[in-house]
Parts: C-alpha cells; sequence; structure tokens
C-alpha cells in the first residue's frame, strides 16, 4: 500500500515500484499475476499492463488510522512502533486477503509489512506467502511480536546480506527460510553518460541508515588523500 505504480513504466523515483513493476512483468510471462497498490487520483483502479493485473486499493479509512502514527515514542515503545500493529493499513489487508481468496491464489508475495502475514494466512491457508524485506527492521522490532508472524511465512527474502543476516540472528526459528535478493538495476539509469571528472565531489543520496552502507563509504573516504575531493550525504 506504499507505492503508487504506474504504467507502462514505474515512476523512477519510487524503488519499491521499481521492484514490484519489474518482478511482477517478469513473472506474468508465465503466471497469473495480480498486484495491489495504492490508488491516486487520476488512476483506473483496476488496469492490465504486460499481463499484470492491477488492483489499486484506495487509502480510505486506512489513512486516518495510520494517523496513530504520533504514539510512536511516546506512548509506544521503540521495538513496538504503530507500523507493525495490526491497525496499520488493516482495511488494506483484510480487502487484499479477500480478494487473493476469491481468485484462489498460489502464491502470495508480501512488501515489508509482517503484520499482513497473519491476514493474509487466515484467509488463504494453503497460500505459499513470501515476505520481502526491504530495510533492516526486522531486526529493531520486538521478536515477542514478530516471530510468530514469521513462522508463517514459507520464504523471506532481503534486499542484502546485511538485512537477511540481521533477520537469520533475531529469528533462528526462521532461518532456513531466509534468502538474499538483491535488487536489480532499472534500465534508465544506465542510459545515463557519467563524466565524473566534471566534479571532486562525490555524492551519496538516500537515507542515512546502516543497511545504506554509509558507514563503509565514511571509511572509504578517509583512504583517499585530502585532495582526491569531499563527500555530500543527502538525506533522511
Amino acid at each position: 500500500p506504499h507505492s503508487v505504480i504506474s504504467v507502462p513504466r514505474a515512476d523512477i523515483y519510487d524503488a519499491l515500484a521499481i521492484v514490484n513493476y519489474e518482478l511482477g512483468r517478469r513473472l506474468a510471462r508465465s503466471n497469473s499475476v495480480v498486484t495491489y497498490p495504492k490508488w491516486v487520483k487520476g488512476q483506473r483502479e483496476v488496469e492490465q499492463h504486460e499481463g499484470v493485473t492491477y488492483r489499486r486499493v484506495p487509502e480510505g479509512i486506512d489513512s486516518a488510522l495510520n494517523l496513530l502514527r504520533v504514539l510512536d515514542n511516546r506512548l509506544l515503545r521503540p521495538d513496538r512502533p504503530f507500523r507493525i500493529s495490526s491497525l496499520y493499513y488493516a482495511r488494506y489487508a483484510s480487502q487484499v486477503a479477500r480478494d487473493i481468496r476469491a481468485r484462489g491464489c498460489d502464491a502470495v508475495h508480501i512488501h515489508s509489512v509482517p503484520n499482513f502475514i497473519p491476514v493474509i494466512r487466515k484467509f488463504n491457508p494453503n497460500a505459499r506467502i513470501a515476505l520481502h524485506m526491504h530495510d533492516h527492521s526486522l531486526a529493531d522490532f520486538d521478536a515477542r511480536i514478530i516471530g510468530p508472524r514469521l513462522e508463517q511465512a514459507n520464504l523471506i527474502v532481503a534486499c542484502s546480506d546485511f538485512v537477511s543476516n540481521a533477520i537469520r540472528n533475531r529469528f533462528p526459528q526462521v532461518a532456513t527460510r531466509c534468502h538474499t535478493l538483491y535488487n536489480g538495476v532499472d534500465e534508465r539509469f544506465l542510459h545515463i553518460q557519467a563524466d565524473p571528472a566534471r566534479s571532486q565531489t562525490v555524492l551519496f543520496v538516500g537515507r542515512l541508515c546502516p543497511e545504506k552502507g554509509v558507514h563503509l563509504l565514511l571509511q572509504a573516504m578517509k583512504s583517499l588523500p585530502a585532495a582526491a575531493g569531499r563527500l555530500s550525504l543527502v538525506g533522511p
């Protein structure tokens, strides 16, 4: 529910939309694929492209429920933020779970929200469920809440060894189900003609957090001569 997926191409600034879009269109070459992105004004709620059916879900009451995030770090513990509550996108989860059941889907691919797993499993007891993590948050959350949810998943994939190893260490009961699935590169980036000699600045744009490897970049810069250039970090 976090991403708005446009066709014929996903927006280049939304990494999660790109991953969902590219995986879907490849799986659709030999499977029936439905994906459930967020609906925004101007888009069709149901649309087909390259064999993928996009059933877009309006936020509706979820936009009001998600305001409870203001309780984070006030009433809620840091390891139990609102985003792991069963109320987080509760309407979306229920609506999608019922639609999946009506379609008799064999496999369900969930991005980054482990609290969707019990809802999907309740309505689809025989489906194969894969949780795809794009950040290190599972290792930060209360294991007593997250652990039972992960046990209902058949597969857990992460975008890097850093993330997948953290999940294995925190939840050894599902360690054998954890695997690394590296993100691809959108081919549009390959058409950019780089000219590094035009600037002495190394630019990093992204979240300043461990899984992005910023600390490794800082170490690398320290090993260079002082005159080699400078580093600019841009991001939350």
